[in-house]
Order: structure tokens, then C-alpha cells, then sequence
């Protein structure tokens, strides 16, 4: 799959395979998704007892840059194949729902929804803007910024509760 890039996409002939990591990868890395490669990143670590604000986190990278949001979308669609980088996402997002888990027992995190449903919800919520089909784009194209991730930790803090 080709990355998102400005530039026409050169002629078949001339294109070249290749055996590194897409540069979609390598950027995406280092924007939005790359805190689900590397929990080191603490701009969007999860905090299991503030699930609306970790959400608003994820969202702004890719609200303050279409790029972001872009790569975000190739590195998803890209990923689906087994891997070494799939099992270091997979590492990250397992610490992610043991962060919930744990928070649920302690009572701070709402039991009603399993662990790693609330955190593929929190995920997908966050990035409900840069992934809306034209027709939602165009009927909400009004809201300003702030509204769009108003919209995204409310309906985080909204999930389904005890």
C-alpha cells in the first residue's frame, strides 16, 4: 500500500519494492500513532482513571495536523500483516488494558464495559473527525476545533457506566 504523499504517484515501470519500514510508518511513528508503538511516549501514555482526557490527548495530533491523521489511516490499514512491529502494538496495547483492568478493580474505571472494549471505544472515539465520511464531514464542518474534541471526551465520559 502506498503512503499518503503530495507528489504524483511515479509510473509502474519506475516504481521500486521495497524491504524497509513505508515511511508512512516511520513519520506515523513519531506523530499520532507511534505512542501505541512505544509506551515510552508520555504525551498520549494511557491514564486508566482519566479516560476522557487520554482521549482528547490521542485526538489533538491528528485535529493539528491532516497529515497525522493521514499516516494514522495508511499505518492502520498497512498493519494488518503479523510481525515484529505488530507484537511491540500489541505489547503497548496489552499494558493499556492492564492500566484499565487494574483501574476497574480499584474502582476509578467504570466495570460495566470489559477492559479492552472501553479502550478500542476511547481509541475510535478519538479519532471520530479525521475518519468521517464526506457527507458527515460536510454537515459538520462548522465546529470549530475545540467543539470536535468537546464532542470526542464527552462521549468518552458518556460510556456506559456500573
Amino acid at each position: 500500500m502506498r503512503a499518503w504523499t503530495a507528489s504524483p504517484r511515479p509510473p509502474r515501470a519506475t516504481r521500486r519494492r521495497s524491504t524497509t519500514t513505508s515511511p508512512a510508518r516511520r513519520v506515523c511513528s513519531t506523530r499520532c500513532c507511534g505512542s501505541w508503538r512505544r509506551p515510552s511516549s508520555g504525551s498520549r501514555r494511557v491514564d486508566a482513571t482519566n479516560l476522557p482526557e487520554y482521549a482528547g490527548r490521542l485526538f489533538d495530533p491528528c485535529a493539528d495536523n491532516a497529515i497525522a491523521g493521514r499516516l494514522a489511516t495508511s499505518y492502520r490499514l498497512e498493519r494488518a500483516a503479523v510481525g515484529p512491529s505488530l507484537d511491540v502494538v500489541m505489547d503497548s496495547t496489552r499494558q493499556k488494558v492492564e492500566a484499565i483492568e487494574k483501574a476497574q478493580r480499584d474502582g476509578l474505571v467504570p466495570t460495566g464495559t470489559r477492559r479492552a472494549e472501553l479502550l478500542a471505544l476511547v481509541v475510535h472515539l478519538s479519532t471520530l473527525w479525521h475518519s468521517a465520511t464526506p457527507d458527515m464531514a460536510t454537515i459538520t464542518e462548522g465546529l470549530s476545533r475545540e467543539q470536535r474534541r468537546h464532542v470526542v471526551t464527552t462521549a468518552v465520559a458518556a460510556l456506559p457506566r456500573d
